[in-house]
C-alpha cells in the first residue's frame, strides 16, 4: 500500500477496505481531473491499465462497427 500511495500524492484518493471475506478486498478510488491529467505523472502499471482498456474499447467499437 505504501508503494502505491507514493505515486499519489498528487492525486485525492480513497481507501475502502472490506475485510469481511476470504479474500480480502480494498478499493482504490483515484480522481484525476481531465485539466490535471499528466500522464508522465502517472505509475506504469496506470499506464498498462489504461493502454490495455484503449485496446478493449478499440476492439469492441470496431466489432460493433463491422455487425
Amino acid at each position: 500500500m505504501k508503494y502505491i500511495m507514493g505515486y499519489l500524492q498528487d492525486y485525492p484518493f480513497e481507501v475502502i477496505p472490506d475485510l469481511q471475506g476470504n479474500p480480502i478486498g480494498i478499493t482504490l478510488k483515484i480522481w484525476v481531473q481531465e485539466k490535471d491529467y499528466d500522464e508522465r505523472k502517472l505509475p506504469p502499471w496506470v499506464k498498462m491499465k489504461l493502454e490495455n482498456i484503449e485496446r478493449e474499447i478499440s476492439r469492441i467499437s470496431q466489432r460493433e462497427g463491422n455487425s
